[in-house]
C-alpha cells in the first residue's frame, strides 16, 4: 500500500515499478500452497486487503501480462482461503474474523466466477462472528486493546467494501461495529493512545499511515465515526 499510495500521491513511475517488480517477485517465489507464506490463512487474509486496495490505485498501468498473473494469484489465495478458514477452532479469535474480511474483500473487488459464493461465506460468518467474539458494551473478548482495535480494522473495512453494493450488513452488525469504536475512544489515554493491555503482535488489517504510533488509535476512530454517521446512533451502555 506505501508504494501503491506513493505513486498515486507523486505521479513518479519509479514508485509503480518497484511496487510491481515486489508484487510479481512475490508470486514467482511462493508458488500457491507450496511455500510458508501460504501457512496461515489470516496472513491470506491480510495480503488480501492489502493487494486489493493496492491494484485499485495502479490498476490502469498494469500491462495485460502483468495483471493476469496478479489476478490469477489473488483467484488462488481467494479459493484456497475460503477452503481453510479458522472454522474449526474451539474458540474462534481475530484469525477468524481477518481471514473472512479477507475473503469478502477481494471477492468484491475482483469478478470471478466464485466472487459471490466466497462474498456470501465471509460475510456471513463476520456477521456471527461480531457477535460472538465482541461484548454487547462493544469491548471484544480477547481483551487485548490491539487485539481490539485490529478487529475493528477487519469489521469496519468490510462495512465500508458493502456500504454501496446491495449486500448491507445488518443493524446488529452496525451496532456492534459502532461500540467497538465507541469502546476505542472510551479507553484511550489523555496523549490519545491506547492502553498496552492483553496479548499484542503490533498486528493490523491494513495500515495507510506506516509513520503513525502503533497505540494511536484517535484517527481510527474518527474517520469511522465520520463514516458510520449516518447509521442510527448508538447507545452506548444503555
Amino acid at each position: 500500500m506505501t508504494l501503491a499510495q506513493a505513486w498515486y500521491l507523486s505521479g513518479d513511475r519509479v514508485f509503480f515499478d518497484e511496487l510491481t517488480a515486489e508484487w510479481l517477485h512475490w508470486i514467482e517465489e511462493n508458488p500457491c500452497g507450496a511455500s510458508i507464506n501460504w501457512a496461515s490463512p489470516l496472513e491470506l487474509g491480510v495480503r488480501l486487503i492489502s493487494w486489493t486496495l493496492a491494484f485499485q490505485f495502479v490498476e490502469p498501468l498494469f500491462s495485460p501480462q502483468q495483471r493476469d498473473v496478479i489476478t490469477e494469484s489473488v483467484w488462488q489465495h481467494c479459493a484456497y482461503l475460503a477452503a481453510h478458514l479458522s472454522t474449526d477452532k474451539v474458540v474462534r479469535t481475530n484469525h477468524l474474523i481477518g481471514e473472512c474480511a479477507g475473503l469478502l474483500i477481494a471477492s468484491l473487488s475482483f469478478k470471478f466466477p466464485e466472487s459471490d459464493r466466497w462474498r456470501e461465506k465471509g460475510q456471513y460468518i463476520l456477521e456471527k462472528e461480531i457477535l460472538s467474539q465482541v461484548h454487547a458494551d462493544g469491548g471484544a473478548k480477547e481483551q487485548s486493546s490491539s487485539y481490539h482495535r485490529f478487529d475493528v480494522d477487519f469489521f469496519l473495512l468490510a462495512y465500508i467494501a458493502t456500504s454501496k453494493t446491495s449486500h448491507a450488513f445488518s443493524g446488529a452488525f452496525i451496532l456492534r461495529l459502532q461500540r467497538m469504536i465507541r469502546w476505542l475512544e472510551l479507553v484511550r489515554t489523555p496523549d490519545d493512545t491506547l492502553p498496552p493491555f492483553g496479548d499484542f503482535d503490533n498486528g493490523r488489517g491494513f495500515m495507510l499511515a506506516p509513520s503513525l504510533n502503533f497505540w494511536n488509535a484517535t484517527g481510527l476512530a474518527a474517520v469511522a465515526e465520520a463514516i458510520l454517521e449516518h447509521e442510527s446512533p448508538v447507545r452506548f451502555l444503555n
